[in-house]
């Protein structure tokens, strides 16, 4: 049970990484797809990134992304997943069946590249890959003719091409300085947010302010985009009239209803000479009616 739920844990993180690169990739001339299936046997490589507009440029690309091709195949490890030396040959596994899927023609090796992203350093892979430092936290490891590009966030610079990355990073700064500085393109960021602040919530990691305070101001953010009714659900009515003035509150009120609960002696209660006998004459008259 406990392994399911590790599972479960580790598929969220995954998806919710690529929903993340899909946003950052929006409108630069790539495509994102999520879990892509690669084999009858259920088989998901977490992130592929496909160039759909010839010549695609990222402007102030982020650490590691600087090399994009065509077809660029991403593997990724949360805060609790290690990266080894099984992982990088089941990425290399992936590629082999990604060029088979979509044709050897089609996918071209000089034309694809091979990402392993890990929240951690890959300490486990000392002593058996030759990693070649490329720049801060990205290293290159050369294996059957192929690099594979290894992206450790932790170690990244904290600069502001590399805030969506650094929102992965599993450190509170880092973090924090990505929910700062990422400026997101698509409407629908808050899910991506809100299930962030939950899942670092889930690990036991202290959030910063700044993620606590972004669900707030998703919120105040999209408050002219409800109306009035769903705006006042779920508040008691003493909190609907806090903050509203006397005259405020009984504004397109009916006389019969201002006065409605009142005893009789508060309905009177600071009411001046002339508004007495004018409320007596009213009295009057009901009575003859009656």
């Amino acid at each position: 049970m406990l392994y399911n739920s590790a599972m479960k844990k580790n598929i969220n993180w995954h998806r919710l990484f690529g929903i993340a690169l899909m946003d950052y990739f929006d409108r630069t001339g790539y495509e994102v797809a999520v879990e892509m299936d690669l084999s009858v046997k259920r088989q998901l490589l977490d992130v592929v990134v496909i160039e759909r507009k010839r010549g695609a440029k990222l402007k102030d690309a982020c650490a590691g992304f600087d090399n994009l091709g065509r077809h660029n195949l991403l593997t990724y490890k949360s805060m609790r997943e290690s990266l080894t030396i099984w992982t990088l040959e089941e990425l290399v596994g992936h590629y082999v069946n990604y060029r088979k899927i979509r044709g050897l023609r089609n996918v071209k090796p000089e034309e694809t590249r091979l990402y392993a992203v890990c929240t951690r350093y890959p300490s486990g892979l000392k002593g058996r890959a030759d990693l070649c430092q490329a720049e801060e936290g990205v290293f290159d490891i050369r294996a059957l003719g192929l690099t594979i590009r290894v992206i450790a966030l932790n170690m990244i610079a904290m600069e502001n091409r590399n805030a969506i990355l650094d929102l992965f990073s599993g450190q509170q700064e880092a973090v924090r300085f990505g929910a700062e500085h990422y400026r997101w393109k698509k409407p629908d960021c808050s899910t991506v947010m809100n299930q962030l602040y939950l899942m670092y919530k889930t690990e036991g990691m202290r959030m910063p302010y700044t993620l606590e305070q972004f669900k707030k101001d998703v919120l105040l953010d999209h408050l002219d985009d409800l109306k009035p009714e769903d705006r006042l659900r779920g508040l008691k009515p003493e909190d609907r009239l806090r903050g509203l003035r006397p005259e405020d509150r009984l504004r397109g009120l009916r006389p019969e209803d201002r006065l409605r609960g009142l005893r009789p002696e508060d309905r009177l209660r600071g009411l001046g000479r002339r508004e007495l006998e004018a409320h007596l004459r009213k009295l009057s008259r009901k009575q003859n009616k009656n």
